[in-house]
């Protein structure tokens, strides 16, 4: 094992170790001061792992704030509210849950802000660990269908929690892997992903545990409804993102400039 793959493992299971420790101290303890300082420790180790392995700090893991990256960010977060809100209304409205009783806005700001708080902290760092990270090591030497695959794959198992919740589950976070990976492959930077993965878990958190809907029939499962959602929106990304400007990477638009000059 040579020393590039060693630094590799070593810095892999250091990030995977204290994304999981904080998980921890959320899912089973429920102690929101441990899981911010360990949340805390994982983004220090993200920077040093980076220095230690001859880059420059945690813009290595893909969020080098280049020109765009505000707009990515933005459009990504947009983006995650239309597909979770989208889901969420196919399935009330195929299960006969409508009407929607909206919850009033003094009482849902305090738990959207706490909850917005530390689903940012662990939205990024697993967008760190499952694709940032990934990208930088191996990305560069494997075609980018396989890329976006393994770290589909890595961020399905990364959901050590979830594994035992039915192929559902397991269906919906595998693909929802390839959705958040296919705008790092195309603009090289995580902006967009982090804001969808974000304001999609915002978004689910609103609908599922602030709002109040009816009892319906419970004919389709909801996470059936969102996987075809994201099934409509894996071509979709495919077909706009690359011919989206904001959206390419630097590498991308040089090449294009270099063709032009040489016609």
């Amino acid at each position: 094992m040579n020393n590039k793959v060693l630094k590799f493992l070593v810095g892999f299971l250091v990030l995977f170790g204290l994304y999981h420790a904080a998980e921890y101290f959320v899912i089973k303890r429920y102690n929101a001061g441990y899981f911010v300082l360990i949340q805390s420790f994982f983004f220090a180790a993200s920077w040093l792992i980076a220095k230690w392995q001859g880059f420059r700090g945690i813009s290595a893991w893909a969020l080098k704030p280049t020109k765009g990256w505000f707009l990515q960010w933005v459009c990504g977060m947009a983006t995650g509210i239309l597909l979770y809100s989208l889901s969420f209304y196919i399935a009330a409205v195929v299960n006969g849950n409508l009407p929607v009783i909206f919850p009033t806005l003094r009482s849902v700001i305090k738990p959207l802000a706490l909850f917005g708080f530390g689903t940012f902290l662990s939205s990024l760092s697993e967008d760190i660990l499952t694709r940032g990270y990934l990208f930088r090591h191996i990305r560069p030497k494997v075609p980018s269908g396989l890329f976006i695959f393994v770290s589909a794959a890595l961020y399905l198992f990364n959901h050590i929690y979830r594994l035992a919740d039915g192929m559902n589950a397991i269906g919906y976070l595998f693909l929802l892997g390839i959705l958040f990976a296919m705008p790092l492959v195309y603009s090289e930077r995580l902006w967009f992903t982090t804001g969808m993965h974000w304001m999609g878990n915002l978004t689910f958190y609103f609908s599922a545990n602030l709002l109040k809907i009816n009892a319906g029939d419970n004919l389709v499962q909801p996470n059936t409804v969102f996987i075809i959602c994201i099934l409509f929106m894996i071509p979709i990304f495919y077909l706009l993102l690359p011919k989206i400007p904001f959206m390419r990477s630097q590498e991308s638009i040089v090449i294009e400039a270099i063709k032009q000059q040489t016609r």
